[in-house]
């Protein structure tokens, strides 16, 4: 795993709150109002959704490196 990866499992692992290793749209929404972001529902959503490649509902681990 290069470095990147590793960050970005670590942003990962705190993202995903009950560790079932697949971040939920209200585990997503909740850690981007935690972190102030500032960002409209609709801009979290369509965020979400850019990083939900298959459409099922939950981003993976390698979703959001397929992304980055």
């Amino acid at each position: 795993m290069r470095g990147r990866d590793i960050n970005l499992g670590v942003m990962f692992a705190i993202l995903d709150s009950n560790s079932n290793h697949a971040l939920s749209f209200s585990e997503f929404r909740s850690k981007v109002h935690q972190l102030e972001m500032r960002l409209e529902e609709e801009e979290i959503l369509a965020l979400f959704k850019s990083l939900d490649k298959n459409g099922n509902q939950s981003i993976t681990f390698d979703e959001l490196i397929d992304k980055f």
